[in-house]
Order: structure tokens, then sequence, then C-alpha cells
């Protein structure tokens, strides 16, 4: 059914123009067709350009390939206008996956880098004759529709050859509800399918949420529409940011909003008049744009500057710390460290003073989840976290025994002591991207990057690379997870597991599938001979029906499922782990494009 399709829309638009159908993904940033694909996509703000333009710049990219070819953690970077790393940043969210990159006959997570050049002082006439003249890129993303790159334009063509829309968009993307946000001569809109206009290309920047509203830039103010076209909030705020993500600002449109800036949950941070706050989904100033700054703190709480002061504020707009700290700092736990004058305390996020701020220095002992080092006249002791001495503060330095277990070293007037304190030592803060995998006797185990101790014991048949701190595990055939310090937080029980993919990771078990939960917990027990990945907190079921976060059959119909990648065969040791198991980019009917040998058969 795909082949046809493409078939005929190869077949109707070969005497139009000529094409070059990317049938695999891009191979790398060196690969022939990567760059030409940049090169014939890429778009240039139209104030940047002309012959009054600054000179050219490149923007350096660093991109994640993740193991099924898809691209994320998108980050543009330059000593250039601002706008050309949205630029950059809209075309890499719209690009074809890559293949998936192999090391040793496993598909990795790899990060990638590349640079995109910019000549802004050409004119719309050169930067044509500089794109390949016979390069356009079809891709089909739905049985009836494929978009089409031509002279670094997109339009959707339907099956029958006709454009859908009546302009060539210089950006264009597609939704799996079926609406399109447009670019057209540098305003933007939101389209469906059928060519109906739901949001007017009017607005100097919009993104679109699934969730039916979108954020819009308007006489350089900001705002929120919902997919009907009504006005939720006016064009009045100087940033309207996303809503209760936490990797939210590691997305933003506003350089100006720093990655890891402030998040509440179902908030989003907002700035009017050069002043910080918080708006609901409904447009609500939760908490009111009266602060100088906002800093995330930990979910649910923000810090917030005034005056020069910090304080803290909840997710109910209510301040449970007034402004009274010179600075304030997420600690550890559910304390923050603050500061008057030269001088650090310690509060909780109910408010209450835990240390007042008498003290030099306060820091975790040994980095230890049960111990504070605490320096006070320019002497050192050992507090726990409730703010009580355990070593009082009279020794010139304090340091772990390291031979014996919470034993410590007490040095006074270049005398050593030692002393029993339970202060329970975490592992040395590691870097897991840099451990190092090694194999002992057909066991795999992971060592420091330093290479001279063990960080994990060679015990495993396989590691996984980290991603969120977690790692995927294989001992005696049987699948498991651990921590960044190395703790078995998943006993190795289950056929397979998938990595954490919106707060769940899908486990198979004698042939069903089912979900863990962020506590390691199963959320959803192995009873089901397909799932998908959750998104938006349903799970689609054997391409049937829907189920929630509790495992429960949701009411929201399935119309379809959207293709997002290569149709590929199902490997092999998924079809053990998973009988049920359907490729993702599949449709009802689709048939997968073997390989030719070498006389094309």
């Amino acid at each position: 059914m795909r082949l046809k399709l493409k078939a005929i829309i190869l077949g109707i638009l070969s005497g139009a123009f000529s094409l070059n159908t990317l049938a695999k993904g891009f191979t790398g940033v060196d690969d022939p067709e990567f760059k030409k694909y940049i090169s014939a996509a890429k778009q240039y703000p139209s104030e940047l350009v002309g012959p009054n333009a600054q000179k050219g710049g490149d923007v350096t990219v660093t991109f994640t390939v993740n193991k099924d070819g898809h691209i994320s953690d998108i980050k543009p970077s330059c000593k250039c206008n601002p706008q050309l790393l949205r630029e950059v940043r809209s075309l890499f969210e719209t690009m074809p996956n890559f293949e998936p990159i192999t090391i040793k006959g496993e598909a990795q997570t790899v990060t990638l880098k590349t640079k995109v050049s910019y000549a802004l002082n050409t004119n719309e006439k050169q930067r044509n004759a500089a794109r390949p003249k016979d390069y356009v890129f079809i891709d089909t993303l739905i049985d009836d529709y494929s978009r089409v790159l031509s002279k670094g334009k997109w339009n959707f063509v339907y099956k029958n050859g006709t454009d859908i829309f009546p302009y060539n968009y210089e950006y264009m993307q597609h939704y799996p509800d079926g609406t399109v946000r447009l670019r057209h001569d540098d305003k933007w809109g939101l389209m469906n399918c059928n060519n109906e206009e739901l949001i007017p290309h009017e607005y100097e920047e919009l993104y679109y949420y699934e969730e039916g509203y979108s954020r819009v830039k308007k006489d350089g103010r900001w705002g929120l529409i919902n997919n009907l076209g009504k006005t939720i909030v006016n064009c009045r705020y100087d940033t309207i940011g996303l809503f209760g993500l936490e990797t939210s600002f590691g997305e933003t449109f506003d350089e100006s909003v720093i990655k890891e800036g402030p998040v509440m949950k179902d908030l989003a941070f907002a700035r009017l008049a050069g002043k910080c706050g918080f708006i609901n989904r409904n447009g609500k100033a939760v908490i009111d744009c009266v602060y100088d700054t906002l800093i995330k703190f930990r979910p649910g709480y923000a810090i917030f500057v005034q005056n020069g002061k910090n304080g803290l504020v909840n997710d109910l707009g209510k301040t449970i710390i007034s402004a009274r700290y010179d600075d304030m700092e997420y600690f550890y736990g559910h304390l923050a460290r603050v500061k008057t004058g030269a001088l650090y305390g310690l509060v909780d996020e109910l408010g209450q003073s835990v240390l007042p701020c008498k003290y030099e220095e306060i820091k975790r002992f040994e980095n230890s989840t049960e111990a504070l080092l605490i320096k006070k006249n320019n002497k050192y002791g050992i507090y726990d976290l409730g703010g009580f001495p355990m070593v009082e503060c009279k020794y010139d330095s304090i340091y772990a025994d390291k031979s014996k277990r919470n034993v410590v070293i007490l040095v006074r007037d270049g005398m050593k002591e030692s002393s029993s304190v339970y202060y329970e030592p975490s592992f040395k803060s590691v870097d897991v991207a840099k451990l190092i995998r090694f194999d002992e006797n057909g066991k795999y185990g992971l060592l420091t990057p330093d290479s001279q101790s063990v960080y994990v014991d060679p015990i495993y048949d396989y590691i996984d690379v980290f991603y969120n701190d977690i790692a995927i595990v294989k001992k005696d055939g049987k699948w498991g997870m651990i921590n960044k310090l190395g703790k078995e937080v998943v006993e190795p029980y289950y056929d397979y597991i998938n990595p954490f993919s919106c707060g769940f990771a899908r486990i198979a078990k004698d042939g069903k599938v089912g979900f863990l939960n962020e506590n390691f917990k199963e959320a959803v027990s192995p009873s089901f001979v397909h799932a998908y990945p959750y998104k938006d907190g349903l799970a689609l079921i054997e391409k049937r029906y829907y189920i929630d976060t509790l495992g429960k059959k949701s009411e929201k119909l399935v119309e379809g499922i959207v293709s997002t990648g290569h149709c590929s065969e199902v490997p092999n040791f998924m079809k053990t782990v998973f009988p049920g198991y359907e490729c993702l980019m599949l449709y009802p009917d689709d048939e997968c494009e073997k390989p030719k040998n070498k006389d094309g058969k």
C-alpha cells in the first residue's frame, strides 16, 4: 500500500521536477545527502538579508541521534543574531531521521555536532542559485499525503499529485492530530490537511501544543490562542514559556530564559514589563509578574528575587519564605542554603529555619545523604540534616577514614584522632556518560573515567548507556536497571525493558507487555500482546484502544497511526521477546521493502 502510493507520487511529479528520495536515513553529518538537505532546506530571516545586512556566520549545532535514528536535544549556538538560532532549531526539528548509528553491531545513542553556514548579505536569487537544483525531498507521513521540499519551500502533495496548500512554505511541521504549523512570508499560522485555516498567518512566532492551544507572538508581544482561533491570553507578555515540563526550557524559543529556568507543574513562566511570574492554562496569573527573577528550586517551588532579596514561592502563588536573604539556592532534599551578608544558613521548603545564618561554610560531608560539614569561627564540625551537631565546630579539618565505614579523622593543633560518626557517604559524583565498560570472563562492568577503580562489578551480560542517570542491564538472560550509583533499582527479572519515555518504561514478561513507573514499580502489569510508549498520559494498545497510567481503558478513540520513520524489518530478538510486536512505522497492510540483491531482485 505504502510502496504503491510512493510510486504514484513519483510518477506524477517526475515531469515537474527531479526527485531525490531518501530511501534510508542520513548516515552522519558528513553524509552528502545530509549536506544537500541542509543546503536545500535552510531559511534566512528576511530582516537579516539584503545589501545592508551583516556579514554571514556559522551556527554550531549539537544534537542527539537516538537508537532508532530519531533526533532530539537540539542545541544551536553562535555569536550571531538570535533569530538564526531559531531558524536552525526549526531546520533540525523537521529533519528526516538518521540511520541508527551502530558500534560493534549495536545501535547506540550518540551526540553529533555540525555547522550551518549563513551568508546574510546574499539576496533570495543568490540563495536559490546556491541550492541544489535537482534536489527535492519527499517523505510519506500519512496515508494520503506526502511532504515535499522544493527550492527550500515545503508543501503537502495529495496522492493524486495536487498541492494541498495554496503556497509553498518556508517551514512546515505536521502533528498527529492532523494540524500543520506553517510559515509563509515570515508569518506563522496553523492549518489542517483539508486546507482550512485554524489560526491565521499573522503571527511573528507560533508554537503549537497538542493540548489544543498555541503560544503566539504579535507586535513583539506573546499571548495564548487555542486551535479554534479563540484568544486565551492577549498578546501582551514579553515572554510566555512552556507548561510544567522539566525539560521545557531546553526547547525554549526565548534565548534570554536559561535552560535550567523555573518550572512549575501546569504553570508557564511569563515576563511582563520586565517582571516575572507564572500563568496557568486558562491564562490566569497564578503568580503575579512582580518578581525581578524566578529560579527553579524544585518541583512545585521557585526562588524569587525582589528588590535584591531572595525568597521562596510555591505553585499556588503562596509566599513560603519572604524576600529577606541576600542569596538562596537549592541545597539537598527539601533544604535551601541561604545567605545573609557573608554567612550561610539552611531553611526548609516550609520556611522553617534549620540553621541560622551564622556559618562561614555549609556543605554535604563526603557527599553524604546524612551529614553536613559546617565551618564556624574558622573551625569545622559535623551536623545532621536537622541542624543538630554530631561533632562540635572545634577542629582545624575533618575528613573520612577511607579504611573504616562511618569513621572520621579529626585534626586539631596538628593532632589527629578518630571518631565514629554516622554519615553513610554516597558514591562520589561521577559523570556516568564517561564511565568505561569493560569485560571480565565474558561479563561486563564499569570503570571510573580514570580507569583506576571499578564502579560496577563485572556481573552483567550487557550494560546499556545511561539515559537520565538510568542504565538497562542484562544478567543471566533477564533485564533490569541500575542507577548512576551502580545500584540495581530494578532487579534483572524481565524478558526485556525499554528506556523510560514520558515517565514510563515498557517491560516484557512471558510474551506480554506492561509498564514500570518512575519509582520502578509495575504501574501496568505485563498483560498486553503489544503496547506503544505513553504519550500525554495514554498508551496505545495493539493499535485498537488506549489505556491511562493506571492501566484502565480510555474513552479516547484511535483514529489512525502516524508514521514517523522508515519501514523496516522487526529485529529477530524483538520477535522473540514480543511475539506480537509490530514495527512502529507500519500501517495495516503495509509491506516492508526488502533489500535487493546484486541483480536488483
